[in-house]
């Protein structure tokens, strides 16, 4: 299968950390199962950086597996604590959505909804924010 792509498109490929653009962005789209395995520090560091690289009224959308539901991680196995080990030898951390949403928060964002969907193994949660314009 072919796919035509736009002329101005472009794929990076380094730390996000690192990243930075000319044009900032409307919308960012953050994989928790991209996420889960970073410490709370590098969490709030990613959420912080993304922050950065949107526009004024930019979107972040978080594909979220939906912990209320006692859903797991894919080949995962609970260990305790939010934690899940994960059969190809990795470990995956999904807090409670209430604590995901805090600490989003505390990066400059503001919580506008969740949407629910299923997936073939997992139900999912797709958690929108808006960037949160300074008030001075």
């Amino acid at each position: 299968m072919k796919v035509k792509l736009p002329p101005n498109y472009k794929v990076y490929n380094q730390n996000i950390l690192d990243f930075n653009i000319q044009t900032l962005s409307d919308l960012a789209l953050i994989l928790w199962n991209g996420v889960c395995d970073f410490n709370d520090q590098e969490q709030f560091s990613l959420f912080e950086k993304t922050h950065t690289l949107l526009q004024a009224e930019g979107v972040m959308c978080v594909d979220y597996i939906d912990s209320s539901k006692n859903a797991l991680p894919k080949n995962g196995v609970e260990k305790g604590d939010q934690i899940y080990s994960v059969i190809s030898g990795g470990f995956a951390y999904i807090p409670p959505f209430e604590e995901v949403k805090k600490r989003i928060e505390m990066c400059g964002f503001v919580y506008i909804e969740k949407r629910s969907y299923q997936t073939k193994t997992n139900p999912k949660l797709l958690l929108i924010f808006k960037k949160k314009m300074n008030t001075k």
